[in-house]
């Protein structure tokens, strides 16, 4: 796509490459869903898979199954043709780092095209995994190479693998579960595609297309193997890391609330999604089995709740069960002629459950102890208890009490007074105990508040003995019925045998959550601005909060009273006077519910800090699809808008006839390659007087630059050999000269410019923000970045 629409012929003649952004084309897919038999299918290019000597294994990390690969080959026949030589691959994978192997491979060693994906090298060879792009080289083996940094992911975990490839800028760019942990330029590229120089094509019809390696095999499971004719944006990485290959359908319902596989989320939810992009209606399936959500349909909806022609993206399917986990699928319909149906993928979530172990730190003491590393602290640790929640036998891992006649106890203080739900005990269990009979068996449990008043807690009167064996797991369970404590005491009046010592292992206490919690903004994290909208998870008995607010964790005052929906906006006319950057503010949430035998729950302190200044822009959020640099900054010489971009509707511009020009002809429009310390982009501004004004404008849209104590404008520029002129920045209409050496324009070097906002009126009401070059003669190439207001 062309840049620019309309300019003089005068000023210059162009030539543009039509370029279109459209959705990545999926052309082969395994998911490896089958579970059993020596076929793979590909369900979206055709191309299935012979599979030899490999294992199915239900350990999935998508869909139904996966395959074991050790020893295995898996022969694709040629695989897709690409349209294109740009290339992503992705796969989920766990990888025992046993072996040298290959991963993907559609290249021989007398190919000059093709690729190849080696997992593992010999043992103390670094990399994990190396992409190769081209194929080997007949004049001395492979080219160069896009590796992973050893450590880059866990053996013996699953973990998601995306390599793609741009042409363009002859650039591999590797990806782990979602993020870039390596990229390279090929560059030049010789020694990658062969001995002439120039990447001949990945389409490469006479070499087989091998998952799982050829000779040498990968040795791990694999899962959900993709490839793409494009290279795939980090965007698109991140969604089919977090859906699956087909996420990036374009008429599927996409980007799902909750997050695929999301746990602990409340009963009460709305679902919501993306819509296909050329849905009408769609019908939504709920259940707590895969297979329902996966095949329900209206007329046979099996155990699924079903919402039907829903018009909008959002559907409150009630009050859920807790602890459950629930699949659901979205089905997007068009509307006539076609009503085609376009079946979603299969979504999941885990609500939350009815009560939570208490992790913060418990203070355990108790009437004595065995001399030798056995005292009360032991049954909060953890130490003994391995993941399966089985726990050891060794002694050292337990309370003991220290000999002597009568009973024996132990006493948890909590950091606060919890609602109390059950008490798990781990008895004691140690080899001897069913000899010896070591472990408490006729118990008084009792809860507090102070510490002085007690009450007993009712049928809990005698603990289950342990089994003395390793794979021990807890065999008591003690329901508390929403006692509010923060101290629970054991007396042990007797124990499984005669010895007049008492023991146990571990104890989890389990409670209602009725404090608020999980702040947003994160507890002690820096804000984008001094007004963000405060919210929280709200206990399970709130009926509404107060919210209190200070600069001092101990002086915190009442904001206000009543909220019922657990957020509140620090927006203008609401939020306490005179918020500051660079300033940290502390609030809390007290959750009230007169009805509730405890009428109200105070939170903890949260606190925020807003950041030293506010970015007007700082050109990092800028692409080379629907949020080009120029359509945001107008020039001179305008742009064809989004109208050869699919889904874009950036209309069209003539730009202000100036002789200026933001951003480059072809992508990446914004600069990559100069920009100010911390940033990854910045603005190109190409001027030329003879052709008129040059200026460069964005809308800003009535900020306030006086509000939170603003004080000064700055922006950094970067100048170019040879450039003339007298840089200004226009508030609205006002003009602001550059007061610096003159010479800085011509400076290759990051310069700041700071202007005094005091002496410019209208800033409470900022629409425009221009810059531009004075002088009749003036040309030559300028970067722009980090237009800040600061304090």
């Amino acid at each position: 796509m062309c840049k620019k629409l309309i300019y003089p012929v005068v000023f210059f003649v162009m030539l543009c490459i039509g370029a279109s952004v459209a959705h990545a084309d999926l052309i082969a897919y395994w998911p490896f869903d089958e579970g059993s038999g020596d076929v793979a299918a590909d369900i979206v290019g055709g191309f299935d898979a012979q599979i030899t000597d490999a294992t199915w294994t239900t350990a999935s990390q998508m869909g139904n199954a996966a395959i074991d690969v050790a020893g295995s080959t898996i022969d694709c026949g040629p695989g897709p043709t690409p349209s294109t030589e740009d290339l992503t691959l992705a796969w989920w994978m766990i990888d025992n780092h046993d072996s040298y192997g290959t991963m993907l491979s559609k290249s021989a060693e007398s190919s000059t095209k093709g690729y190849n994906i080696l997992v593992r090298t010999h043992s103390g060879e670094g990399s994990p995994l190396r992409f190769r792009i081209g194929g080997w080289q007949a004049y001395g083996g492979w080219g160069e190479e896009c590796m992973l940094p050893e450590g880059a992911y866990e053996d013996g975990q699953w973990v998601q693998i995306t390599c793609t490839y741009d042409s363009a800028s002859d650039t591999a760019t590797i990806y782990v579960n979602g993020e870039v942990k390596e990229n390279g330029a090929f560059n030049p590229k010789t020694g990658i595609a062969g001995a002439n120089g120039y990447c001949e094509g990945l389409n490469n019809p006479d070499e087989p297309l091998y998952i799982a390696g050829n000779p040498e095999s990968f040795t791990g499971i694999i899962d959900e193997v993709a490839i793409w004719d494009t290279a795939l944006t980090p965007d698109e990485v991140l969604s089919v890391y977090e859906k699956g290959p087909q996420a990036l359908d374009p008429q599927q319902a996409g980007r799902p609330t909750p997050e695929d596989e999301a746990g602990d989320i409340p009963r009460d939810l709305m679902l919501s999604w993306a819509p296909g992009e050329t849905a009408v209606t769609r019908d939504i399936f709920l259940g707590t089995s895969y297979e329902d959500a996966n095949n329900a349909s209206v007329a046979d909806p099996l155990g699924t709740t079903v919402g039907q022609d829903l018009s909008g993206t959002e559907w409150d399917p009630g009050r859920l069960e807790f602890g459950q986990t629930y699949y659901w699928r979205v089905d997007e319909a068009n509307g006539a002629p076609d009503n085609t149906v376009f079946k979603g993928n299969i979504w999941s979530f885990t609500t939350e459950p009815y009560s939570y172990p208490i992790e913060t730190e418990i203070l355990a003491t108790a009437s004595s102890s065995q001399p030798g590393d056995m005292g009360p602290e032991n049954t909060i640790s953890g130490l003994g208890l391995n993941d399966a929640d089985q726990h050891s036998t060794d002694a050292t891992h337990m309370w003991l009490s220290g000999a002597g006649a009568g009973p024996a106890w132990i006493q948890y203080e909590f950091d606060k007074a919890y609602k109390l739900h059950e008490l798990w005990v781990w008895n004691s269990n140690q080899v001897i105990e069913a000899f010896v009979g070591i472990g408490a068996k006729d118990v008084t449990v009792e809860t507090s508040l102070d510490g002085s008043d007690w009450a007993p807690v009712v049928d809990a009167s005698q603990f289950a003995q342990a089994t003395g064996s390793a794979d021990y797991t807890a065999n008591t369970t003690v329901d508390f019925a929403g006692v509010l404590a923060k101290f629970v005491r054991i007396t042990i009046n007797s124990g499984w045998g005669m010895m007049p010592q008492y023991g146990l292992s571990e104890v989890r206490f389990f409670y209602v959550p009725t404090y608020p919690r999980e702040p947003q903004p994160g507890h002690g994290s820096t804000v984008d601005s001094p007004t963000p909208t405060l919210s929280w998870r709200p206990g399970r008995e709130s009926a509404s909060s107060s919210l209190y607010f200070g600069t001092a964790p101990d002086e915190l005052g009442l904001l206000s009273e009543g909220i019922t929906d657990a957020s509140y906006a620090l927006d203008r006319g609401r939020n306490p006077e005179g918020l500051l950057y660079g300033t940290t503010y502390y609030w809390s949430v007290t959750e009230v519910n007169d009805a509730e035998a405890v009428s109200s729950y105070t939170g903890e302190v949260w606190s925020y800090t807003t950041p030293d200044f506010a970015i007007v822009d700082d050109f990092d959020q800028y692409d080379d699809a629907c949020n080009r640099i120029f359509f945001a900054w107008e020039d001179g010489l305008g742009h064809n808008g989004g109208e050869e971009i699919e889904g874009c509707d950036v209309p069209p511009s003539n730009g202000n006839g100036g002789g200026s020009i933001v951003g480059h002809s072809q992508a990446p429009f914004a600069e990559r390659g100069i920009a100010a310390a911390g940033s990854s982009q910045s603005l190109p501004l190409e001027y030329d007087n003879a052709f008129g004004p040059s200026e460069a404008t964005l809308a800003i849209g009535g900020q306030d630059w006086t509000a939170h104590d603003i004080k000064t404008f700055s922006l950094a520029f970067y100048g170019t050999e040879g450039n003339t002129g007298q840089l200004y920045v226009k508030i609205n209409n006002t003009k602001i000269v550059y007061d610096g050496d003159a010479a800085d324009i011509a400076n290759p070097a990051w310069v700041t410019w700071t202007i005094d906002l005091s002496a410019i009126g209208g800033l409470q009401n900022v629409q425009t923000l221009a810059i531009g070059i004075d002088g009749g003669s003036a040309a030559g190439m300028l970067y722009i970045d980090d237009i800040r207001l600061n304090p």
